[in-house]
């Protein structure tokens, strides 16, 4: 909060549970694993367009958002590079 973060998405939910939800950090929660059989994306964009929509609503109301996996090498990367690309 201190940060101004109000949106979390957490690329991690099997490892890092959602700590600041109780005092009103929203957030988008995806339990994928770090690994090669993992796809963290989908032939028709649901994921892609989810994460899109809730990282442009908070951009819409000119809040931060905090994109996190455990090590940062992979999923939250390549969620950071999507959104990216697509914006």
């Amino acid at each position: 909060m201190a940060n101004k973060v109000t949106h979390v998405v957490n690329c991690a939910g099997r490892q890092v549970p959602n700590h600041w939800e109780p005092i009103g950090v929203n957030y988008l929660t995806y339990y994928w694993t770090d690994n090669d059989e993992q796809s963290i994306f989908d032939d028709q964009d649901h994921i892609a367009n989810e994460y899109f929509g809730f990282i442009e609503a908070a951009y819409a109301k000119s809040e931060s958002t905090l994109i996190h996996s455990v090590k940062g090498q992979s999923r939250a990367c390549s969620v950071v590079a999507a959104y990216l690309m697509r914006k």
